[in-house]
């Protein structure tokens, strides 16, 4: 499976048209030449922006490339990593096959969900489990699309991410009221007592220069 990492950028007050600017124009076009697979980018109200990549798309092959962390150091005024996590792509998720030749395919999406499980220890079998032949055939039911899903360790706990894509804010409100109202929902949620620790959801917007759009439907 492709490896990936995703990278959390604390936006400087009052700085986000720069932060994004700078992303625009130099660090997204360096990363693509000499770096990883960019899939998306994203913000998250006005002081967050998310960067995920895929690393074995593109290894750095010009020793005279400029390293990308280092033009953000130039630039610390606008912004800093906040935190940066290695994930396992699980293998239902559907992102690792939309890259084709080191490029994401560009979704309809205009807004995203972030969707994180923290579980209790040995807990990510049964919870894999429970989002392969469960959850996964239920979101598919009500029409919500599944872009990507992944393992990671976080502060010694294994974390399931799930992201999921929407075309607008009123479709990702009707569709999470189909789902929640699903009394197998109910039954899902029943399966998991025990396995989770926590979860919390998080709604995105792509930014315009994200290679997974949004694009017109």
């Amino acid at each position: 499976m492709i490896p990936w990492q995703l990278h959390e950028f604390r936006i400087a007050p009052g700085q986000r048209d720069q932060f994004l600017d700078l992303w625009r124009t130099r660090l997204l076009p360096l990363a693509e030449r000499h770096g990883p697979c960019v899939a998306g980018c994203w913000t998250e109200g006005d002081d967050r922006f998310l960067w995920l990549t895929s690393c074995s798309i593109r290894p750095t092959d010009d020793a005279l490339a400029e390293d990308w962390p280092a033009m953000l150091g130039r630039h610390r005024g606008l912004g800093t990593m906040d935190v940066s996590r290695v994930l396992s792509e699980l293998d239902f998720s559907p992102l690792g096959a939309r890259l084709q030749g080191g490029t994401a395919q560009p979704l309809p999406h205009r807004v995203y969900v972030l969707d994180e499980q923290t579980l209790q220890p040995g807990g990510a079998p049964a919870a894999e489990a429970i989002a392969r032949d469960y959850t996964l055939p239920l979101l598919r039911e009500v029409g919500m699309d599944l872009v990507g899903a992944w393992r990671c360790q976080e502060h010694g706990h294994d974390n399931l991410i799930f992201m999921l894509g929407f075309r607008n804010e009123e479709e990702r409100k009707t569709k999470l009221a189909r789902l929640t109202a699903d009394p197998r929902y109910a039954e899902i949620r029943r399966r998991l007592d025990g396995v989770l620790t926590g979860a919390k959801g998080r709604v995105l917007q792509p930014c315009d220069f994200s290679p997974l759009g949004p694009v017109s439907a």
